[in-house]
């Protein structure tokens, strides 16, 4: 394609994205472009007629070069339009929006779907939406819609997305416009999708919370004993508004990783409780243990067991923050890590940590230290009991022990 054969059409776009802009109107000519005389005949042909149906205005450099084309002016986008062969951006998206009438079951989505159609005809993107996409145009509708129609219901969010649009996981794709525009119409403080939709009925059914220990759970379905439950049981959130020990734990340990709460709960025969945390807690998971940690009879040691890098020490210093007993570190030390720990070529961002009166503290700074950082995955280690004290010496040689073993 030549230079002239897309410079009209060039101009109709940038008078399409800028249509109440006098200066975007404009597009300038450079004659020496062109490839050949004949490709600058044919333009000049071309845009002569456009000018003669007052489609553009042409304008000319000054005597002596008063025969040379300097700019045009787009005058009526809709002639410049019809000249080319197709339809205005603004006709296509008018079009294409009414389509989506049906779809606006309330005013506010009425009003959304006029906002949709102004952008569309400068050929911009709304919410997320890019112009003449009316998939996912419509897809947005429907969630919205029924959004607005569930207040008081409960759905998980993919069963939700299925019923509305065919597709479980739209609602997922589409939750930070379909937030944001809730908020706005309903004036809500936040459009953090974790925010809103729960407010709207969305709700993802949190998985059980993995525990082995004397507990026993009252909820609205009653009271829940699993003092007798091994390896370990499975207690739903909705099941533990509130938590008894039917037996004091010699110590109770949180742990990060499944793989490593299977080996605990199996291989650590005594009387400590253990929960499985799933990597940074969830809302649930935190909420069971500090109502846990809170029934526990007064100096019931609280550990955690966790990897030996960056996001696992971060894990602990957000129990230290949230938890309403601190824990102290087991199997998380300088000595594992330097005897078994493997180089991962980036150093942590651990210097918060390292400078703060945490119990992981030391080990932050000792892992900064090193000439080359290293990291130790809590798999790697053979589960041990935890003491009922923090007497880190013997621990570590227990730790040891164990270790080697494995």
């Amino acid at each position: 394609m030549g230079y002239g054969d897309g410079l009209l059409a060039e101009a109709l776009g940038r008078a399409e994205r800028n249509p109440d802009s006098a200066r975007l109107r404009i597009t300038g000519i450079d004659e020496a472009r062109f490839s050949s005389a004949a490709e600058l005949d044919e333009f000049r042909a071309e845009a002569r007629r456009a000018e003669r149906l007052g489609a553009v205005s042409l304008e000319h450099r000054r005597p002596p070069h008063a025969h040379i084309m300097h700019r045009l002016r787009v005058l009526d986008i809709g002639r410049l339009a019809s000249l080319l062969g197709r339809r205005t951006t603004a006709s296509a998206a008018s079009a294409t929006v009414g389509s989506l009438r049906p779809l606006a079951t309330q005013p506010w989505l009425s009003a959304f779907l006029d906002r949709l159609e102004e952008r569309w005809a400068t050929g911009s993107g709304f919410w997320g939406v890019d112009p003449m996409d009316t998939a996912r145009a419509a897809k947005l509708m429907r969630l919205l819609g029924a959004l607005a129609d569930n207040r008081g219901s409960v759905r998980d969010p993919r069963a939700f997305s299925a019923a509305v649009t065919g597709d479980s996981k739209d609602l997922e794709r589409l939750r930070k416009p379909v937030a944001a525009l809730l908020a706005l119409e309903f004036g809500l403080p936040s459009n953090d999708p974790a925010a809103v939709l729960p407010l709207f009925g969305i709700e993802s059914y949190p998985d059980p919370i993995l525990v082995r220990g004397s507990i026993a759970a009252t909820g609205r379905h009653g009271m829940l004993d699993v003092s007798g439950a091994r390896p370990y049981a499975g207690i739903a959130p909705e099941c533990a508004e509130s938590l008894a020990w039917t037996r004091t734990p010699d110590y109770l340990l949180t742990v990060e990783n499944k793989a490593s709460f299977h080996r605990h709960v199996r291989e650590v025969q005594d009387s400590g409780a253990a929960i499985y945390l799933g990597g940074f807690p969830s809302s649930a998971v935190s909420a069971f243990l500090h109502k846990l940690l809170l029934a526990a009879p007064s100096g019931t040691p609280f550990f955690h067991w966790g990897d030996i890098d960056e996001g696992g020490l971060k894990i602990f210093r957000r129990l230290e923050c949230t938890m309403p007993v601190q824990p102290w570190p087991h199997l998380m030390d300088t000595a594992l890590l330097d005897t078994r720990g493997l180089p991962c070529g980036t150093r942590p961002d651990l210097a918060a940590i390292a400078g703060s009166a945490s119990r992981v503290a030391p080990l932050a700074a000792h892992m900064l230290a090193l000439a080359e950082p290293r990291w130790l995955e809590q798999e790697a280690v053979c589960p041990v009991p935890c003491l009922s004290a923090d007497v880190s010496q013997p621990k570590l040689s227990a730790c040891k022990k164990h270790v080697a073993a494995g």
